[in-house]
This record gives C-alpha cells, sequence and structure tokens, in this order.
C-alpha cells in the first residue's frame, strides 16, 4: 500500500470542511476571543467571553466539523476499509497501543492547577504558565495536556468509529472533565474532534508516545 497517497487522499476528503471552518473561525473572531481570554482577569468576564466563543462552535463551526468527518469516513470506506481503525492501523499506528497509553495516562486525579475553575480558564493559566519559572507549575500544566491528549485521541476514535452519534456528545463532556478535574462544554464535541488523528505526524507520535509516555502539548486552550 502507498502509506503517502491513502494518506493524501484522506487529507483531501478533510481539506475543503477544514478550511471553512478555519475560514469561519477567524470571522466571527474565535482567535480574538481567546486572546481575550487568557488576558482577562475577571472570572465573570472571562464566562461570559467563553459563551460567545462556545455560541459561534455551535452555530457557525459545528456544521463544517461533522461534514469533514462524514467525509473522512466515507473516505475510508471508499478505499475499501472496513473502519477508520483498520486503515490506520495499516498505515503503521497501533491502536491499541494508543489506546493503552490513553488510558494508563488517565489513571488516578488530574493535576491540580490552582486557581482554574472552568475549561474557559485554561488559555490564562496558558499565558500564565508561559511566562513562569515554576517548575511545578509548568509540570501540572505537562501533566494536564498529557491528560488531555489520552481523552482526545479516545474521542477522535470514537468519532471515526461510529460518526456523529449524539451518545459522543455527553462522553466527550465527561471524558473531558475527567481529564482534567474541569467542568466541559459538551457543545465542542464535534468541533474538538480531528478525524484525522492530526494527520500522519500526529499519529505517528501518539504512537511513539504510548512507548514513551511523550507529553502531548494538543489543541486546547
Amino acid at each position: 500500500m502507498d502509506v503517502a497517497a491513502v494518506q493524501r487522499q484522506l487529507e483531501d476528503a478533510a481539506a475543503g470542511p477544514r478550511a471553512a471552518r478555519e475560514r469561519l473561525a477567524e470571522e466571527h473572531g474565535v482567535p480574538a476571543l481567546t486572546d481575550a481570554l487568557a488576558r482577562e482577569p475577571g472570572a465573570l468576564q472571562r464566562a461570559q467571553l467563553a459563551e460567545r466563543r462556545l455560541q459561534v462552535v455551535v452555530d457557525v463551526l459545528a456544521a463544517p466539523a461533522a461534514q469533514e468527518l462524514e467525509r473522512v469516513r466515507r473516505a475510508v470506506r471508499a478505499l475499501g476499509w472496513p473502519s477508520a481503525r483498520a486503515l490506520h492501523t495499516a498505515l503503521g499506528t497501533d491502536v491499541a497501543a494508543l489506546e493503552g497509553w490513553a488510558a494508563q495516562t488517565l489513571q488516578g486525579p488530574p493535576p491540580r492547577l490552582g486557581e482554574v475553575d472552568a475549561a474557559h480558564d485554561l488559555p490564562r493559566l496558558r499565558a500564565a504558565a508561559a511566562g513562569t519559572t515554576d517548575a511545578a507549575a509548568r509540570d501540572a500544566l505537562a501533566r494536564l495536556d498529557a491528560r488531555l491528549a489520552a481523552a482526545a485521541v479516545l474521542h477522535d476514535l470514537e468519532l471515526l468509529e461510529h460518526g456523529p452519534v449524539e451518545p459522543l456528545r455527553d462522553r466527550y463532556a465527561r471524558r473531558m472533565a475527567h481529564a482534567s478535574g474541569l467542568d466541559w462544554p459538551a457543545a465542542a464535541w464535534l468541533v474538538d474532534g480531528d478525524p484525522l488523528l492530526g494527520s500522519a505526524a500526529y499519529a505517528s507520535a501518539l504512537s511513539t508516545a504510548a512507548s514513551t509516555d511523550l507529553r502531548l502539548a494538543l489543541r486546547f486552550s
């Protein structure tokens, strides 16, 4: 099998909806809202900014995210594979090891994060961590990122296997809340999904993480 050609087909299938999602996110100010969340000292104001961002996720970004997922799933079937799991295994991703790494990473309680009450406080936490020499704070954030990575890849694998079915919505929120120790909005379940597993490079890195316990920071903020 020409692995590179297969990867290109999957990426081509996702390209249109992914580009539309990125364009719409920019047009509706999602990056600016995230930056504002990182700078805003007021808890109430952060909650209001987060609500605005989440509304864009639901009203604008969810549709192209669902389209991207379904296009990738159709491409997998068109390539003659019974499931995305089977295809990714053939492409060299040890899915079972990946799931084992994720399960192991999610064992135990999440790290203590200081004055963080909700998922929308994470941009502010990350901004503070970027400028600190506090090793304990940086280590806590690294452990959080590893747990979020583990929860995310389990969610992505289920989305690929089952498609955008409603039970995965609440499972996503529970899984992310367990990983972070924070209330997590279920509404982001499709937009936070990545049907390409972050491209072949990401899948390869995660496969390595399954055996070397690398700490990965993903797309969460």
